[in-house]
């Protein structure tokens, strides 16, 4: 089979892709248009080192990093065969270009000319890959962009009080709303984390409860955080800063500060703490839930 069709195999079957949908953007179209023309107007010497060492050379490594990402998304390796092809076959081809482009090594300024056409070959997919980039944040969080400006409610008539209304009460152990529960005796942590069942697009309300004179563990996450306290007391830790809190009180933890809560009371801690969880968990690219708490 032609490479073409093979590629093409993986966006319909792989990526479930609808070919004849695809609309390029400009950035992509003038990075093949300007891949294309530094070939055709360069002396062969610099175009030699741009399709050696700049392109074919780094694909391997280039691919495996695909591929990685592609089997952590849990698509089937029966649809990566492109990728695989090139990783076995395209050092070979590197290594062909790469005996054409020894055969100028008499020319003048031959090393220079050699790293200003792999430089040029790596400028350019590093620009690609940039945009490319760019375009992802964009699209993570351009739906709820849209329904701001649209100008329309999330509320649907005819929606359940229960789903509006949530009480600190109902966050239980054994409510279906826990999202994290964590409890490590040598290093004095024990507390829950229920999630409201509000359907919201940027906020999130969370109810955390931290037994008597237990902690949460420190850590760090994307999201900010507005803590405040419905029961108990005792100290949380922003950074550098340590807070005394009472029943009332209310703290502001900023994203990817270093926090923690303690309590120093005889009676179990709750807090509400409301996050743009929903929010920032489309406008960080990558697993959020793996950096969602890490912990310190």
């Amino acid at each position: 089979k032609r490479h073409s069709e093979i590629f093409r195999q993986f966006l319909i079957k792989g990526l479930g892709v609808k070919i004849d949908e695809v609309k390029f953007k400009d950035f992509s179209k003038q990075f093949m248009q300007e891949y294309l023309n530094y070939c055709m107007a360069q002396p062969a010497l610099e175009g030699t080192a741009f399709l050696s060492i700049g392109t074919e050379a780094i694909v391997p490594r280039l691919y495996n990093i695909f591929l990685h990402g592609m089997r952590k998304a849990e698509i089937e390796d029966e649809y990566l065969h492109f990728f695989e092809l090139h990783v076995e076959c395209d050092d070979e081809h590197a290594e062909t270009l790469e005996n054409i482009l020894l055969s100028f090594s008499e020319e003048p300024n031959f090393k220079e000319r050699c790293l200003n056409g792999i430089s040029a070959a790596l400028d350019l997919r590093d620009k690609f890959f940039s945009e490319l980039f760019t375009l992802i944040y964009e699209n993570r969080v351009t739906e709820k962009i849209d329904r701001i400006n649209a100008k329309k409610s999330l509320y649907v008539p005819g929606t359940p009080e229960a789903e509006i209304k949530f009480s600190p009460a109902q966050a239980s152990e054994d409510f279906d709303s826990m999202i994290y529960y964590n409890k490590l005796e040598s290093k004095n942590i024990e507390f829950s984390v229920n999630r409201a069942p509000f359907e919201s697009e940027v906020l999130d309300a969370r109810i955390v409860k931290i037994a008597p004179s237990k902690t949460n563990e420190k850590h760090t996450h994307a999201h900010e955080s507005i803590f405040y306290i419905l029961e108990g007391e005792g100290k949380v830790l922003v950074d550098k800063i340590e807070l005394s809190v009472k029943k009332g009180d209310s703290v502001f933890v900023p994203r990817w500060c270093v926090h923690q809560t303690q309590n120093h009371g005889s009676e179990e801690m709750v807090i509400l703490a409301i996050t743009d969880f929903y929010l920032t968990g489309k406008a960080l690219v990558g697993n959020y839930n793996s950096t969602a708490r890490m912990k310190r």
